[in-house]
């Protein structure tokens, strides 16, 4: 299995010469032959559609060889999971095999099909574990679907942060003096007294805190600690980490591994990822009507474009096919997907992502018209959503 992060979705949303082949399937763990002929089914799918495109035989062979290879990668196959995505354009390749099960699908055109991920990175859903005891540390980076460790450089054990802590720091030497101003006498405070026991893992967790922030920069997803009881309240007054859940996971982290703290984590982080997109759909009930939000393409394409889109809603499985001129601005919708075409919704995705504003899945259910794709401008965007849809409504009379 691979792990899927938002720094993977940003290369697959990055401008890129075409064609672009974007391959789902299902697959099952520990590579069975049937994943095999449904693999050699899709290429020979994305072979016709390139010939669809008019791209030189010598080309489509280039673009297709490395994925046909695979075919023979045992190795390759001994690691899926339940999905595999393949993502080919002119001197690059992405195969990633993830734990989503993904329907059968080939689209060859200017830009990678990355709906299906979308849920993956919703709302950038990915948090951090921090499995800490005086002893071992982890750090955890995980989404719903996977989870694996990172190496932030931070002490792996107090006694590795205190190895070149100075001896006057932990015993804590205090030179005393009389009322005329001369030295009495030296008095050591015991290192066995709980406030200097406190004083040491506050030390420690500062330098775990210290390299971790530095680690993550700007990241803004949730930091959840699992520790024992006790030493929660102490790593929160030493962190400095603006997304540090105040509730943590109690007990010793050393009897889990990186699922069963996954999972453990997860009742925690959910709540607001979907408070995310709660928020985001309740945004678009309330802007109904008010010029905010539209579920028209015209609108949604070209604001997606210039980043006047607060967010996008998708619903994930309902395609809509045809062409978007960016200079015309204008937008050609097809009943069935002909060569040439991309899926529209997924291109205004592409859009959005590409300004770093947020896309969310939903059901279709969560909206009045139905529409599989609505935008949801800024208050900013008002002025330029009304005079664009004013464009549409004149040249449709």
């Amino acid at each position: 299995m691979d792990i899927f992060k938002n720094s993977d979705l940003k290369e697959l949303i990055a401008d890129r010469n075409a064609p672009c082949v974007s391959i789902y399937a299902p697959t099952q763990k520990g590579g069975k032959g049937l994943d095999l002929s449904h693999w050699k089914h899709l290429l020979e799918n994305a072979e016709r559609q390139l010939t669809a495109w008019n791209c030189p035989a010598e080309q489509r062979d280039s673009l297709l060889d490395p994925a046909y290879s695979l075919l023979k990668d045992e190795e390759f196959w001994k690691y899926t999971s339940e999905g595999l995505a393949l993502f080919i354009a002119p001197e690059f390749l992405r195969a990633y095999r993830l734990p989503f099960p993904f329907a059968e699908k080939t689209q060859v055109s200017h830009s990678f099909y990355i709906k299906p991920l979308i849920p993956w990175v919703q709302d950038d859903g990915r948090f951090y574990i921090l499995a800490l005891s005086q002893n071992h540390v982890r750090l955890l980076e995980a989404t719903r679907h996977a989870v694996h460790e990172l190496k932030p450089g931070a002490p792996t054990s107090k006694a590795e942060a205190n190895q070149n802590h100075e001896h006057e720091n932990l015993l804590n030497l205090h030179t005393h003096h009389d009322a005329a101003g001369k030295a009495m006498h030296a008095v050591f405070h015991s290192q066995g007294g709980d406030d200097t026991r406190k004083k040491e893992l506050l030390h420690f967790f500062q330098k775990i805190d210290h390299s971790i922030c530095g680690y993550l920069g700007n990241s803004q997803a949730p930091l959840i600690v699992a520790t024992v009881e006790y030493m929660l309240p102490i790593y929160r007054e030493a962190s400095k980490y603006p997304h540090l859940l105040n509730q943590g996971i109690a007990g010793n982290p050393a009897h889990w591994n990186a699922t069963e703290l996954q999972s453990r984590a997860l009742p925690l982080v959910e709540p607001i990822f979907e408070a995310r997109t709660t928020k985001a759909v309740a945004k678009f009930h309330e802007w109904a009507g008010s010029g905010l939000t539209t579920p028209e393409l015209d609108v949604i394409l070209p604001a997606a474009k210039q980043g006047n889109l607060q967010s996008l809603l998708l619903v994930p499985d309902q395609d809509i096919w045809g062409n978007y001129d960016a200079q015309t601005q204008t937008v050609e919708v097809h009943q069935t997907p002909e060569p040439g075409d991309a899926e529209l919704g997924n291109l205004a995705a592409i859009y959005t992502l590409q300004h770093n504003h947020a896309v969310h899945s939903v059901a279709p259910q969560k909206f009045f018209d139905g529409s599989p794709v609505v935008g949801v401008y800024f208050y900013a965007g008002l002025n330029n959503a009304q005079s664009r849809a004013k464009r549409v409504e004149k040249n449709s009379v």
